[in-house]
Parts: structure tokens; sequence; C-alpha cells
């Protein structure tokens, strides 16, 4: 019962974490932050409420430039990690 109760939880935090990648990617790269976080910003999932942190250029050889951005986005859940995420993302032509 409790590892399908954590399995549910898991699958609330992978999807706020995606809808925040989502919410990033239109913007323009250059006005994203170049260090530092944002948040933590709390967010309701399906059935639990989580909070999400955005991280930017944990590795700074990966924000060399304007054009590109490495982002980590973290799920909390009651202080607890739950689930993360890294990209990188980059202007196109």
């Amino acid at each position: 019962m409790k590892q399908m109760a954590n399995a549910r939880l898991k699958s609330e935090a992978v999807a706020l974490v995606a809808q925040k990648f989502d919410s990033l990617r239109p913007l323009d790269i250059s006005t994203l932050p170049t260090t530092g976080s944002v948040g933590p910003e709390i967010v309701n999932g399906e059935n639990n409420r989580f909070t999400i942190l955005t991280e930017y250029c944990g590795d700074a050889a990966l924000c060399s430039d304007a054009r590109t951005r490495h982002i980590r986005v973290l799920a909390h859940y009651r202080g607890k990690e739950v689930y993360r995420a890294e990209s990188v993302y980059t202007r196109l032509r």
C-alpha cells in the first residue's frame, strides 16, 4: 500500500516538474537568470501540495553565453525531495 502511495506521489511530482519546464520553454532564454534559484513555489498536484524550486546554471559550463541555460527543477513534498529533473535550454537560430 505504501509503495503505491509513493508511486502516485512521484507521478504527481513528475507531472508538475514537466509543467514547470513547459512554462519556461517559450521564454527568451537570455531573460532567464544566470545563477541562483526561483521559488519555492507552492503548487497543487492532483491530490497533494508540492514545493517547486527552479535552479539556474548549477553547471556554469552549460551557461557560457546568453543563448544557453542549465535548468534544474526540484519537487518537494513535506520537506522531502520527491523528484528532480535537469535540462539545458538553448536558443535555436
